[in-house]
């Protein structure tokens, strides 16, 4: 599993985390847990989740492939 950080390319409220499913739930889980024990009352989590079983691609293929094609239209 890794975190992914793409500060120049992501809006300020986005993070990515990249892994299979078991993992990448444990994590936010986490998170929340970290949260509530330093006196945090309320969080709200909004997810996001792709998965796919015809190819391996992970998030820098995506971006990859994005960057690739904004090249090829200038």
């Amino acid at each position: 599993m890794k975190w992914i950080s793409h500060r120049d390319k992501a809006h300020a409220n986005e993070s990515y985390l990249e892994g299979s499913w078991d993992d990448v739930m444990k994590v936010i889980g986490q998170c929340h847990a970290l949260l509530h024990q330093n006196g945090v009352v309320r969080i709200q989590s909004d997810i996001r989740v792709g998965s796919r079983t015809d190819k391996k691609q992970g998030f820098q293929d995506k971006v990859d492939a994005v960057e690739k094609l904004l090249k090829e239209e200038e």
